[in-house]
């Protein structure tokens, strides 16, 4: 249902798994609906050169199959596209499942990556249908130099403890209210 009712989707390239989120009401993917040739999908995509190209990916099999497409990328990121995409702006999102379910709801005690998606559908603002998610994979990762690990004995994250004296982890600015970041760490190990 392109028409005149723009479609808002969101599709989600997650920690474990990919999303769609579609305004359309249904459950049916956006490409089985009739579309017409003046109707336009908005791709947009995060400041961020992973999430880029998958949005592009979207863009040039949507245009391989008709669609006009209207890339809006590097948006920047949460904060500033989920409202855009939740408004109907942005019709299609490359995405990550567990950091926008945080984002609609903080406080979610899912993990695993079918927990993460079932408490993404629960989470979503109405108006947005969540499509198939897909078998894709993205994870944080620490990394720390041999050196580092030899001298405080360090195999695993929770060595991490070991440590006495400060230590600088460089992420993204996001990493600092993640669970995954700086206080998920200490409250997990």
């Amino acid at each position: 249902m392109f028409s005149k009712n723009r479609l808002t989707a969101l599709a989600a390239l997650t920690v474990t798994s990919a999303f769609v989120l579609t305004a359309c009401g249904t459950d049916s993917s956006p490409l089985e609906d009739d579309v017409t040739n003046d109707d336009t999908i908005v791709i947009g995509s995060q400041d961020y050169y992973s999430n880029e190209i998958i949005a592009e990916t979207y863009a040039q099999a949507l245009e391989n199959a008709g669609y006009d497409v209207d890339r809006q990328f590097r948006i920047g990121q949460r904060e500033a596209y989920l409202p855009e995409i939740e408004s109907g702006e942005i019709d299609l999102f490359p995405e990550y499942s567990g950091p926008v379910l945080q984002y609609w709801e903080p406080d979610t005690e899912a993990r695993l990556p079918d927990d993460v998606y079932a408490a993404l559908v629960d989470a979503s603002p109405d108006g947005l249908n969540i499509l198939d998610q897909s078998p894709a994979t993205d994870q944080d990762s620490y990394v720390i130099t041999q050196e580092f690990a030899d001298e405080w004995g360090i195999e695993n994250v929770e060595d991490l403890d070991k440590v006495t004296e400060p230590m600088t982890l460089g992420a993204n600015s996001e990493a600092e209210s993640r669970p995954n970041g700086p206080k998920g760490l200490e409250e997990t190990y």
